[in-house]
């Protein structure tokens, strides 16, 4: 299985399903078992995030107004989309990047 670099010690010790729970900048983020620095997914992932979530959005509104009916399920559907698709480009798709946050332990 691939292993991508930690940005603190650009040793390959993050795995794919660790990096796709990895999380926003302003998260905790992964901590590497190497050099304990936290890694978080990077910019391009929250303007990714941002822009699927205000796209889901929308669907929901513009489903409300055409046809009210089963918008709770239609609703519920769009988020698991949502969580599988973020996932999945967080996973393969865009690079590690260091925690923003100061309140946690960053090397």
């Amino acid at each position: 299985m691939k292993k991508f670099k930690c940005p603190y010690c650009n040793e390959n010790t993050v795995s794919r399903f660790r990096k796709a729970f990895a999380g926003s900048l302003k998260s905790k983020g992964y901590k590497c078992p190497n050099c304990g620095g936290r890694c978080v997914n990077g910019r391009e992932s929250t303007v990714f995030h941002a822009i699927l979530s205000l796209t889901i959005f929308i669907a929901i509104i513009i489903k409300s107004y055409k046809d009210p009916n089963n918008l709770i399920t239609f609703s519920l559907v769009l988020f698991g989309l949502y969580f599988i698709i973020s996932r999945v480009f967080d996973a393969f798709f865009f690079e590690l990047e260091k925690t923003w946050r100061i309140d946690v332990n960053r090397k």
